[in-house]
């Protein structure tokens, strides 16, 4: 194994690429689970109960005969204005970046969320893994409304 020295001076292992064992694609069986007869009959399938409406709602009549009270304001959020947040974007051909420096995985299948078997591709990331992201400033439209009656300038 070879050192490499980087950024902040730690010293950390790196495997060569000559040492990467090369694999197959695992596969797993395509059948998806059988769910068992009795767990299912036992299973609660409705959706409720029906749930009275938020005292909120109805006092600030929020929906109620479809006509809103209130004012809308649209704004525009900038990350830049951020102390927490100021924004990050992928840099272009990150995914190539990973590949060229050898940190992708064997090709693996997991079952899918919705049925079937898909593909998945992973990387190994290490001291060695290329920056793949970079400030970048954006902006987000927001839409608050504030209800008849209720004080802007006080906290809620």
């Amino acid at each position: 194994m070879s050192k490499v020295e980087p950024i902040g001076g730690t010293t950390q292992r790196v495997t060569p690429e000559k040492d990467v064992i090369k694999m197959d694609v695992i596969k797993i069986p395509v059948t998806p689970p059988v769910w068992d007869a009795d767990l299912m009959a036992a299973v609660d399938k409705t959706i409720g109960p029906d749930f009275t409406d938020d005292p909120l709602v109805k006092r600030y009549n929020l929906f109620c005969d479809g006509k809103l009270e209130g004012k809308q304001y649209k704004l525009t959020m900038s990350s830049k204005d951020s102390t927490i947040y100021p924004g990050v974007v992928t840099v272009k051909d990150a995914v190539k970046q990973l590949e060229d420096a050898h940190q992708r995985l064997p090709d693996h299948e997991h079952y899918a969320p919705f049925g079937g078997v898909q593909p998945f591709k992973g990387m190994a990331c290490n001291a060695t893994t290329p920056e793949i992201s970079k400030p970048q400033a954006y902006k987000r439209q927001l839409e608050v409304f504030v209800p008849e009656g209720v004080d802007p300038s006080e906290a809620s």
